[in-house]
């Protein structure tokens, strides 16, 4: 239950039809938390004649705390679905932190160290230390979020976190009427981008793609929305010369770390989605 929501990957061919279906999708609302636990614990009591409601409840508590982790990164997700479809999260760390992955690994270690009675530290201890560690460490970025959002010379800005906790990325987001305002804070430089929200004419204006500043309407493609639909503060860089047309979606909250890639070319859009240090995926 702990890494069912992930597998909404295995649905990408529905992804473009039902975008609901896409990553961090229905998969990850606590309704279908709550209905896939009913239906294995069913299915167990059923067939293997287990029943014990402990089972249920450690299968909701499993499958609720995968769901409150993207909750508390950069990567959205629609928690209570379908009462509510817009997508929500707190900025507190990075959707990929590579310091967390390997803390996990380490406390894996322990966990299977101490079950096999390695060390002298039993397993509901090796856990309560484990557990103590996550509980500082976001602690810790939840209350240097809110000083670095609370300084005057932030107000107004969004603080987004990097990898390191005490260095964070500060963002404003203005919707006005015709387009998405995006600023982003970089020491003292104030970095604006416009992209048009009427997604109607921006699927008009992609028909007609004929200079540069056309590009910018390529954010409501339906594939390059597949993976920023989830963001909030999307920007982009463009490139072009000698006759090449292209532009790189990013989003604030994932910085260079991902990237969609659209090129116009021979009349057709060729999009790719690319991950610094990792490679490119179609």
């Amino acid at each position: 239950m702990a890494v069912l929501p992930d597998f909404d990957v295995l649905l990408y061919p529905l992804w473009r039809r039902l975008p609901i279906t896409g990553h961090h999708g229905v998969t990850h609302a606590l309704a279908f938390i709550a209905m896939a636990s009913i239906f294995i614990y069913m299915v167990t009591a059923l067939i293997w004649g287990y029943s014990d409601v402990k089972l249920l409840l450690v299968m909701l508590l499993a499958g609720s705390l995968h769901v409150f982790g993207d909750f508390i990164s950069t990567w959205g997700v629609m928690p209570l679905y379908p009462l509510a479809s817009k997508y929500s999260k707190l900025n507190i760390d990075l959707a990929v932190n590579p310091y967390l992955i390997l803390y996990f690994f380490i406390g894996l270690l322990v966990l299977a160290a101490s079950g096999l009675q390695d060390i002298s530290v039993g397993m509901k201890e090796a856990s309560e230390i484990i557990g103590a560690g996550y509980v500082i460490y976001f602690t810790l970025r939840s209350v240097l979020k809110a000083y670095y959002t609370t300084r005057p010379e932030n107000r107004g800005f969004v603080a987004l976190p990097s990898f390191s906790p005490f260095k964070w990325n500060l963002v404003k987001r203005t919707d006005r009427d015709g387009a998405i305002e995006i600023i982003l804070k970089r020491g003292t430089k104030m970095l604006a981008y416009l992209i048009p929200n009427d997604e109607v004419e921006g699927k008009h204006r992609m028909e007609s793609i004929g200079r540069c500043e056309d590009l910018v309407y390529t954010y409501w493609h339906p594939q390059v929305q597949d993976y920023m639909r989830v963001f909030s503060y999307p920007y982009y860089e463009t490139r072009c010369s000698d006759g090449r047309l292209e532009i790189a979606w990013h989003s604030a909250e994932m910085g260079d770390a991902m990237s969609i890639r659209v090129r116009y070319q021979d009349q057709r859009l060729e999009i790719k989605r690319v991950f610094r240090g990792v490679g490119k995926a179609n």
